[in-house]
């Protein structure tokens, strides 16, 4: 347990080390999207129901002068880079996490395999979807 907390460690901080400006955010980003935490509420047209997460609330955050987002898929910890070139376009890159075992890793499991996908946005309110191809993968409410 205690490798398992300082390999999360130096994760967070390798990643906050080598971060590096991807791409020009200063295009139409929300600023309701920086340091906001956005906690899952559907994956894959599914409703996220708690007792299916694992330990944690299943969330992302973006930090725009990085381009990095951080969060939890329920059991571990995650981070890595995002790209945001124009309107409503989003791509999660260089994406990693803790490797800590749960009893429940379906959803994060998902949650990690949606995000390699995602390649737009919708933020409406406090509401923000992740899409593929214009498809709707995963809703987020602000918390």
């Amino acid at each position: 347990m205690r490798t398992s907390y300082l390999l999360a460690v130096f994760l967070f901080v390798l990643g906050c080390s080598t971060s590096k400006k991807i791409a020009d955010n200063s295009s139409a980003w929300p600023d309701d999207m920086e340091g906001t935490q956005w906690k899952l509420i559907a994956l894959n047209g599914q409703k996220i129901a708690e007792e299916n997460t694992g330990p944690k609330q299943v969330y992302l955050m973006f930090v725009e002068e990085e381009n990095r987002f951080y969060g939890s898929g329920g059991c571990n910890a995650i981070n890595g880079m995002y790209i945001h070139s124009k309107a409503n376009h989003l791509e999660f890159s260089n994406i990693a996490s803790t490797k800590m075992a749960c009893m429940k890793m379906g959803v994060e499991h998902q949650f990690l395999n949606m995000l390699k996908e995602v390649d737009n946005y919708q933020l409406k309110g406090d509401t923000l979807v992740l899409k593929v191809n214009k498809e709707a993968v995963s809703r987020f409410i602000a918390n």
